[in-house]
């Protein structure tokens, strides 16, 4: 008798080096998981299927899972599908600002740094300037009226961040009290810790949340050799995508690299921090303040999301129900990183549901912006609407408003990838008061011509 179990395994094995469409033909073996004891077959089934779901919808290669729930046999586990396993190297990309949040929180219980004073305190360079002002609270809470990055943060040096942090004036679109979303912000919380530790950042990450966690695989990709071996990554036309070197500086807004079963001690501890008495009171106080959380202050559940060189990611928990999940996919696909979590945490499904039917059919054309930028969105051959945010910063543009020929105006997310598929914003993202760009519809695409344009690209 075959052992199923094994036979899973080597399909997935020997699925590594499929061409992408002929990957695509293979999905019902492709993307099966591994195996998972008998006890836990209620609560992955979902997963698997839902994952499966996804697969076809979305052109994923892989993705690492690290689940918490009662209803599991042991109270947790970490599993792979198609290219990834537990135990594969991927980039996080912005949930390491949560590691970055507690950083902070940490620093201030030792009374090394007031959350609340300007951080001119501790950066004498900047007093008298608008950033010296800033405190690390707003920092960490993305309301320090920032924008979202400058080109070549990545790999800024202290001298560079400093001269540009120090001219730096808000414009009309970051105004007070606005939430805006800003890596250049984690960026400066890093050069905070420098200074106060006298270290790196990336130093005393290592030391003060990866030692005491375990988390003996996680690092940071600073370096070719660091980055070597990280699991390879695709655009969401599965194209191999280039891992990006990030330097200390900038990883503290998405710099980190860990495995699912790394990053199942940091979700333990973030759910029961009293497991870690060394990082317990730090990890409260991040949650309690949202530093370095998508959620706001008091929401339930707790989630930060990334997506960055391919991978897209999403941590979320739950502390009423005591349910959590991590999700790392190995193509740009935040979005389903985030609905299979919500499979896990909060016993849902809308994957499809949240997809723009192509019934929608008026929203389908090009769009341009007050400032000449210009996105399109067209159906895909699965029969959903999608964007193509090339000729824009996709990170910049993920919430819009787009006003069709009929002036009618359709609030949308697309999450940070250059492809992605649309979906209409929630109440939620209005709550938080996102700043959306406008698009005013200019001409409608040849949409058999556009649709095979953009997914015929796979067969390159």
């Amino acid at each position: 008798m075959i052992d199923k179990r094994s036979q899973n395994r080597d399909n997935r094995q020997m699925n590594c080096n499929c061409h992408p469409w002929t990957t695509l033909a293979l999905l019902p073996i492709f993307f099966l998981p591994l195996a998972h004891a008998d006890a836990d077959a209620d609560v992955l089934k979902l997963l698997d299927q839902g994952y499966q779901e996804r697969a076809q919808v979305s052109l994923l290669r892989g993705a690492a899972v690290t689940l918490v729930s009662p209803d599991l046999q042991n109270g947790e586990t970490a599993v792979g599908y198609g290219d990834a396993t537990p135990d594969s190297l991927l980039e996080i990309g912005s949930i390491s600002k949560s590691f970055t949040g507690i950083s902070i929180a940490l620093l201030s219980l030792q009374k090394k740094i007031d959350l609340e004073a300007p951080i001119s305190n501790y950066i004498p360079e900047f007093k008298g300037t608008f950033i010296g002002t800033v405190t690390p609270h707003l920092l960490a809470t993305h309301s320090a009226q920032l924008v979202r990055w400058f080109n070549g943060l990545d790999q800024a040096s202290e001298t560079q961040l400093i001269a540009f942090l120090k001219n730096y004036r808000p414009d009309a679109q970051h105004p007070a009290g606005l939430r805006t979303y800003s890596n250049l912000g984690f960026a400066t919380l890093s050069l905070v810790i420098r200074r106060v530790t006298h270290d790196t950042f990336k130093n005393f990450v290592s030391k003060n949340i990866f030692t005491p966690l375990k988390m003996n695989r996680s690092g940071f990709a600073d370096s070719p050799k660091a980055a070597a071996p990280l699991l390879q990554s695709y655009d969401i036309l599965l194209r191999p995508i280039r891992v990006e070197l990030i330097g200390d500086l900038d990883a503290g807004a998405g710099g980190i690299f860990s495995s699912a079963n790394d990053l199942l001690k940091f979700l333990k501890a973030n759910m029961k921090p009293e497991s870690v008495p060394a990082l317990s009171d730090a990890i409260r106080l991040s949650q309690k303040l949202g530093l370095g959380w998508d959620s706001m202050p008091g929401d339930n559940p707790t989630w930060k999301n990334g997506a960055m060189d391919g991978f897209g990611s999403l941590i979320k928990f739950d502390s009423v129900t005591h349910v959590g999940a991590v999700v790392i996919v190995n193509s740009k696909n935040a979005v389903t990183a985030g609905s299979l979590c919500d499979i896990i945490v909060e016993k849902k499904d809308n994957f499809r549901a949240d997809l723009i039917p192509a019934e929608s059919e008026s929203l389908i054309g090009t769009y341009d912006s007050s400032d000449g930028l210009e996105i399109k969105v067209f159906m895909t051959k699965q029969g959903y609407l999608a964007v193509d945010k090339t000729k824009v910063n996709s990170s910049d543009h993920s919430f819009a408003r787009l006003r069709t020929f009929d002036q009618k105006v359709y609030t949308v997310y697309s999450g940070t990838s250059s492809t992605d598929h649309l979906r209409f914003a929630d109440a939620t993202s209005q709550r938080k008061q996102i700043q959306y760009s406008s698009f005013v519809k200019s001409d409608s695409n040849n949409q058999a011509t556009y649709t095979d344009k953009i997914f015929n690209l796979i067969n390159k």
